[in-house]
């Protein structure tokens, strides 16, 4: 339960299923779509029978958010997408990638080994609480808010809707680039790009130095074709 109460990219993208499928049905088959999809996923990474590296499923997670708040302003302006039409089986698609985010969390926590069958099942139904929990305080919210609007007999502004999808979605487009430089930054390849990338420039500027000496001018690509004294290049080679 304290998983998904804290997993707020999870919450987001649940906030943003629950403001977008409308009628109670739809609902319902829409969050028993992703509660099933992402308990496949949990278990079978779990289990190790799938294995996919968290930084670039985290990403995506966050991709989805933007995804389904985009289609939430899509359908409020009259041009419903396919969440709006299909939103079960979006759902199901994307909660494969949050129950692959759910199995990053638990391995994090930990299992006993002598149990893992029934540990995966408390971690899932906490989470499945967590969740319902979570449902029904939003349901409740809105409930008040539209009981409110009636008994005080005022009208909201006409662009009030747009806050809520336009919040979900500016803050996941910020998890999106923050996992997505995370995760450049830790790749081993990239590191060893920028390395091999800074040696070349040092040897670049190391023959350089040595031919031309200290008292030539030469020209750094880094700022263009505004000449630069050798000797303030080649100081701190030499020293």
């Amino acid at each position: 339960i304290e998983h998904i109460l804290t997993g707020f990219d999870h919450l987001l993208f649940v906030l943003a299923l629950v403001i977008l499928v409308q009628g109670t049905r739809r609902l319902i088959a829409t969050i028993t779509a992703f509660t099933l999809a992402h308990s496949l996923t949990l278990f079978a990474a779990t289990l190790g029978w799938i294995n996919i590296p968290g930084p670039p499923v985290e990403a995506v997670i966050a991709l989805s958010i933007v995804f389904v708040a985009g289609e939430i302003v899509h359908a409020r302006q009259g041009r419903p997408g396919l969440t709006q039409r299909y939103p079960w089986i979006v759902a199901f698609t994307f909660g494969l990638l949050h129950g692959l985010g759910f199995a990053g969390a638990l391995a994090e926590v930990g299992l006993p080994p002598l149990s893992i069958p029934m540990a995966l099942l408390f971690f899932n139904v906490g989470v499945e609480i967590g969740q319902l929990v979570f449902i029904a305080a939003v349901l409740a919210v809105i409930g008040a808010g539209r009981r409110i609007g009636r008994n005080l007999s005022f009208t909201l502004p006409g662009w009030l809707w747009r806050v809520p999808p336009y919040a979900i979605g500016g803050l996941a487009s910020l998890w999106v680039v923050q996992r997505v430089a995370a995760f450049c930054v830790d790749s081993p390849s990239l590191r060893i790009q920028v390395r091999f990338s800074v040696a070349s420039d040092f040897r670049y500027i190391e023959s350089n130095c040595d031919r031309r000496g200290s008292s030539r001018w030469r020209s750094d690509p880094s700022v263009g074709d505004r000449p630069q004294p050798a000797e303030a290049i080649c100081a701190p080679l030499r020293t």
